[in-house]
């Protein structure tokens, strides 16, 4: 599962490499949210130095996103997640790519909100003896 936070940069570790057969592939994601089934893609560059290992990929979700360095515009929830391998630096549109993983994606607040604690009302206990 991998777990985004707004307005952050964060490193996304998968095993991709063992599945490629392209070259030199580009890593197209796509993120299917599960509420409104609305699509969103990014191109990140694979900046692992243990490809045979695992690979890593820098998402950033921000407003105003540039889709072909890994920046994403993705709202607070639930996601489905695709990735695929191309040869393409701009292309943003899955049809007719190699799928090369599937998963499930959570998007986080980076500022949750306040919450109260309720404190309640003064306890009173109440000790009842039988005769």
């Amino acid at each position: 599962m991998i777990k985004l936070t707004t307005n952050t940069t964060q490193n996304v570790y998968l095993t991709l490499t063992e599945k490629v057969t392209l070259t030199n592939p580009k890593f197209l994601f796509e993120f299917i949210n599960n509420e409104s089934q609305s699509k969103y893609y990014c191109i990140s560059a694979n900046f692992s130095t243990h490809k045979g290992r695992f690979d890593v990929f820098s998402i950033q979700i921000m407003t105003s996103p540039n889709n072909l360095i890994g920046q994403i515009s993705l709202s607070v929830g639930e996601y489905d997640y695709n990735v695929y391998e191309q040869t393409s630096t701009t292309n943003l549109n899955p049809s007719g790519l190699n799928k090369l993983e599937n998963g499930k994606c959570v998007v986080f607040n980076s500022s949750p909100s306040t919450t109260t604690e309720y404190n309640g009302a003064s306890l009173t206990d109440v000790i009842y003896e039988g005769a």
